[in-house]
């Protein structure tokens, strides 16, 4: 009876393991998408900026 209850805790624990291993790869790809997303939010910003700069009558483009 004490061994099955010896697997079953060790089993129990190699569970809780990969469970904080997965929650710690989980966090890691979150921070890599909030700093993706920042990203993309600069370059939009950037975007924005250099169309409204191109579309200024001095230069006489406009990408509408």
């Amino acid at each position: 009876m004490e061994e099955i209850l010896k697997g079953q805790d060790d089993r129990i624990k190699d569970q809780i393991n990969k469970l904080k291993e997965q929650d710690d790869r989980l966090k890691e790809q979150d921070q890599v998408i909030r700093e993706l997303m920042k990203k993309i939010e600069q370059l939009e910003n950037e975007n924005r900026h250099l169309r409204s700069l191109a579309e200024m009558p001095a230069f006489g483009f406009n990408f509408h």
